[in-house]
């Protein structure tokens, strides 16, 4: 209830929209579709996607807690290599630096010959992309609160009457202060539950003797993305709220005047019982998306998953079976954790 109540006429704040508009800009997406471009061979599509997906990880990682994949960097060098793109990815390190952030063994940066040698597949290698996804995104309540309405207002126009309401309920004395209050008007309104995050945080990949291992990077934070969402546009949800509210007042109004208290009090019991907020929600989205990258000699592999908790202990072992590799191929892998 206190955080509609605190839902005044400044809760339509900018930075809250232009959040939204920059998460819009999936990164996670941009680099996923970089690497089926780069899979294709469509290497112009694929350098523009990851180029894209860098700005947006840049703009985004922070805001979001997700992890800048380190491969991210090394395809864009690679790829801009191969198109003779030099220049450009000389801009594009000065700009997204995050990104190119590579450190030696003994945690020094890396010089950009040396970075550039370290971008390029090992001969003869395929390339194994491994997605998984653990958890779910917070699911919408709904809460209940009430607002009066006034004896001797006509309340004909209810937008206007939606803002001034709006912009009153974070001073209900003030609101209702020397004025009588006709009939208090009941509505509901979404809300998001944040639930605990679940009990997978990160994974670790082997594939085997010779294989390799890796442990994945949360490339995608769908529960942050949902709050961000939900906060931007709440504001536009509370004015519909209290809109629906008078609306439904006016209907059993006219409803007495035109059949008496017997038909008002019919319309006031119909619009009670038939309030309910829209809590419509992607109920199987995960919490988070974590990514893992493998480069691994030609053929057939079971990869061994430890499902890391939050003090870093496995939690349980699964097996991916039978993921083949091709040489100069790419493979992706996709598994749901829940």
């Amino acid at each position: 209830m206190s955080k509609y109540v605190d839902a005044t006429l400044k809760g339509l704040r900018d930075e809250d929209k232009s959040d939204l508009e920059i998460i819009r800009n999936n990164a996670f997406l941009l680099y996923y579709s970089g690497m089926l471009y780069d899979w294709d061979g469509e290497l112009n599509d694929a350098f523009i996607a990851y180029r894209n997906a860098a700005t947006a990880y840049q703009q985004t990682a922070a805001m979001l807690g997700t992890e800048i994949p380190p491969s991210l960097g090394r395809d864009l060098t690679r790829v801009g290599a191969r198109l003779g793109f030099r220049g450009e990815l000389t801009e594009l390190r000065k700009m997204n630096p995050d990104i190119f952030a590579a450190v030696d063994g003994d945690g020094l940066p890396v010089t950009r010959e040396d970075y550039e040698k370290m971008a390029g597949w090992q001969q003869g290698n395929g390339e194994v992309v491994i997605l998984l996804e653990a958890g779910f995104v917070p699911q919408k309540t709904q809460i209940r609160f009430d607002f009066p309405i006034f004896e001797g207002e006509a309340y004909d126009d209810p937008n206007y009457w939606s803002w001034q309401i709006w912009a009153g309920m974070g001073n209900t004395q003030a609101l209702v202060k020397g004025r009588k209050i006709e009939y208090w008007v009941s509505v509901a309104a979404p809300e998001l539950q944040d639930g605990q995050q679940g009990l997978v945080t990160g994974f670790r990949i082997n594939a085997g003797v010779g294989g390799g291992h890796a442990v994945t990077h949360r490339v995608e934070n769908l529960s942050r993305q949902a709050r961000i969402t939900f906060e931007a546009e709440k504001p536009s949800i509370f004015f519909k709220t209290i809109l629906r509210g008078l609306t439904k007042y006016l209907a059993s109004r006219g409803a007495g005047e035109a059949g008496g208290d017997w038909a008002k009090l019919a319309a006031n019991i119909f619009g009670a019982v038939t309030e309910s907020a829209d809590t419509r929600s992607w109920l199987t989205l995960p919490e988070h998306v974590n990514l893992a990258r493998l480069s691994l000699p030609p053929g057939v592999y079971d990869l061994q998953v430890e499902l890391l908790g939050h003090d870093g202990r496995v939690l349980q072992t699964e097996t991916i079976a039978a993921v083949e590799v091709k040489p100069g191929d790419w493979t992706f892998v996709s598994r749901r954790v829940f």
